[in-house]
C-alpha cells in the first residue's frame, strides 16, 4: 500500500517539479585544486529566453565575501563549467545575500518558468526548502553525486536577531517590524515536533550546502506550477530565511 505521509508526498512532488532544475555549486577542494567539493545550491529559471542560475551570494563569494566567484563551478553534460569560463555579469544584492547569472551551458537542463517566482500575500502557511546537503555529497573519480534534501515546516516571521535582519535594519535604515523583503521558515536544531502530526522527530540537519536553494510554497507543489517565494540563505534562531520573491524579481531585472 502506498504511503500517504504528507512528507512522502511533498518529497515526490519536489523530485518531479523542482529537483530537475537544481544546480549544485562546487568549489576547489582545500589544497587539492583538481578536486571539487559541493558548497551550495542554485536553481535554474528561464529569463529572457535564457537559463539563469539563482543562488545565495555567499555560495559564490564565500561567507567573508573575499572568495573568487570565477573559481566556483557547476556540472552538466559530463563536465565541470567554471563560472569564469565565459564572460558573465553576476547580478547581486549583497544585503539580501542573493546572486544570479546567465548560464547558457545549462540551456538543455530543465528550467523553472519565471512566472513561478511569485509573491503571495498573505504568505503560505508552509514552506519547503530544497537543495543539496554538502555533508552527503559523494564523489567517485570524475563522477559527482550531490544528494538532494528538502526541509518543510511552518512559515515564521523573520527573527529580529537573524543576521539578514540586523544587516537590513542597519544598512537600509529599516525597522525590524517593516516588510524587509525576507521570508522565513521554522528550522530548529533541537528535537522538535512534526508540524503535521505533532510527533517528536530528530532535529533537522545543519543546512550546509542548501544555501541558494529555492524556498517553495509547499502546497503549490501539488498544483500545475510551484510557487518560488524565496531563496534560502541563512539559518539561525530556530529558522531558515532568505530574500523573498519580490527581491528575486528585482535581481532578475538587473541582468
Amino acid at each position: 500500500m502506498a504511503s500517504s505521509s504528507p512528507f512522502v508526498l511533498i518529497a515526490r512532488a519536489f523530485k518531479i517539479k523542482i529537483q530537475p532544475s537544481l544546480v549544485a555549486i562546487y568549489a576547489p577542494y582545500s589544497n587539492r585544486p583538481n578536486i571539487v567539493e559541493q558548497v551550495g545550491t542554485g536553481f535554474l529559471v528561464k529569463h529572457n529566453g535564457r537559463a539563469v542560475v539563482i543562488t545565495a551570494m555567499h555560495t559564490l563569494y564565500g561567507s567573508s565575501g573575499a572568495e573568487d566567484p570565477g573559481e566556483k563551478s557547476f556540472h552538466w553534460d559530463g563536465q565541470l563549467h567554471c563560472v569564469d569560463a565565459v564572460a558573465r555579469v553576476i547580478a547581486q544584492e549583497k544585503d539580501y545575500d542573493i546572486a544570479a547569472f546567465y548560464a547558457d551551458e545549462l540551456a538543455t537542463k530543465p528550467q523553472l518558468n519565471e512566472t513561478s517566482i511569485v509573491w503571495r500575500d498573505p504568505l503560505p502557511p508552509y514552506i519547503t526548502i530544497g537543495g543539496y546537503l554538502a555533508k552527503d555529497f559523494k564523489r567517485s573519480g570524475d563522477t559527482l553525486a550531490p544528494k538532494p534534501s528538502i526541509h518543510t515546516d511552518q512559515r515564521m516571521k523573520p527573527a529580529k536577531n537573524l543576521e539578514l535582519v540586523t544587516k537590513l535594519v542597519e544598512v537600509k535604515g529599516l525597522n525590524a517590524s517593516d516588510d524587509l523583503g525576507l521570508v522565513a521558515v521554522r528550522y530548529t536544531k533541537r528535537r522538535n515536533k512534526n508540524s503535521f502530526t505533532g510527533v517528536r522527530i530528530p532535529a533537522a540537519p545543519k543546512p550546509s550546502g542548501l544555501s541558494g536553494g529555492p524556498m517553495i510554497s509547499t502546497l503549490t507543489l501539488f498544483g500545475p506550477e510551484p510557487a518560488i517565494v524565496g531563496v534560502f540563505a541563512a539559518q539561525g534562531y530556530g529558522q531558515g530565511a532568505g530574500a523573498n520573491a519580490k527581491v528575486i524579481r528585482q535581481l532578475l531585472s538587473a541582468l
